[in-house]
């Protein structure tokens, strides 16, 4: 027969807001049989093992389970206030990582434009010799008509001649 290894659980009070407190809630369900695999142990005693919800009824009605129960905020303030403040580390943590998603987004966003921008002062570097060439077809083109206009044609019927 084969050892079946048992897994082990930490019980803990569950807090009610309401009142302020925390209390016994069992963590088997009612009713139904538990195979003995699950071993849940208390630390209000050291060796307090329950495997079933008999074994977990009998043990909140011990003096040592009740005394850690009325006593719960006392005995555990450091971790307490321990697992708040890593609550509002990471809730601070969280808030600042989203600040630098945010920051790096802008910062692409910049770079793009950035590109952009690049691109556009190097097509104005290039207008000056861009202005230059267009100045040059001006003045070949004013040449050219003023040569069209300085020819003349004559009306002379001698200039003419028939191919025929």
């Amino acid at each position: 027969m084969d050892i079946i290894e048992q897994e082990k659980r930490l019980y803990a009070l569950e807090f009610n807001p309401e009142t302020d407190t925390y209390g016994d809630k069992s963590p088997f369900r009612q009713n139904t049989h538990s195979p003995a695999l699950i071993q849940y142990t208390c630390p209000c005693k050291c060796n307090s093992n329950f495997f079933n919800n008999s074994g977990w009824n009998s043990h909140i009605k011990t003096k040592t389970h009740i005394y850690y129960k009325k006593n719960f905020n006392f005995l555990n303030k450091p971790l307490l206030d321990a697992k708040k403040e890593i609550i509002n580390l990471k809730r601070e943590n969280n808030t600042n990582l989203n600040k630098i998603r945010k920051a790096k987004q802008i910062v692409k966003g910049l770079k793009n434009d950035k590109l952009i921008l690049e691109d556009k002062i190097n097509e104005l570097k290039e207008l000056p010799s861009i202005i230059v060439k267009l100045e040059q077809l001006v003045e070949k083109y004013k040449a050219d008509k003023k040569e069209f206009d300085d020819y003349s044609l004559s009306s002379d019927d001698e200039d003419f001649e028939d191919c025929s």
